[in-house]
């Protein structure tokens, strides 16, 4: 199954980093390739669930996930219970740093559900998802930057 793993080193605090994270309403606001999230349903004991929409190198892709959130270890870890991919899970986690930045991580393993096709679409979409992993860190890094109130 295809993996992808992407870990940016933000200069900001831990509990800011981890409060940026955790808002997933907000990412449309400062994430160009998030067209939508909303959460469904949240259990304030640390179960929630989203709705996505994503631009994913020009295709639209949907799916609702369930979200089990430990605070403690600042560490969500998600998977699709609805969506357009066959199989979509993983985990962001934070964690700081020796050198006083914070370790932001999002992890995500996935599978296109194409048997026939997976050896030819797995690899580009290896590349879609890391890139747009890639750019969710740097959104939620310039975020941790913006002073308070900030859009």
């Amino acid at each position: 199954m295809p993996e992808v793993d992407f870990d940016l080193a933000i200069q900001a605090s831990v509990d800011t980093v981890w409060k940026t994270v955790l808002d997933v309403a907000s990412y449309p606001a400062y994430m160009e390739n998030v067209l939508e999230t909303r959460i469904l349903r949240d259990d304030g004991q640390g179960t929630r669930a989203s709705s996505w929409s994503i631009l994913l190198k020009g295709a639209v892709l949907e799916w609702t996930e369930e979200e089990s959130i430990d605070h403690d270890r600042r560490r969500m870890d998600f998977r699709q219970i609805d969506g357009d991919m066959e199989h979509l899970e993983g985990f962001w986690h934070v964690r700081p740093l020796e050198d006083g930045r914070v370790s932001a991580r999002l992890f995500i393993s996935f599978r296109i559900g194409i048997p026939l096709l997976a050896d030819m679409l797995d690899p580009l979409a290896r590349k879609a998802i890391h890139d747009n992993s890639q750019d969710m860190l740097l959104g939620i890094e310039r975020r941790t930057r913006q002073p308070a109130g900030a859009p």
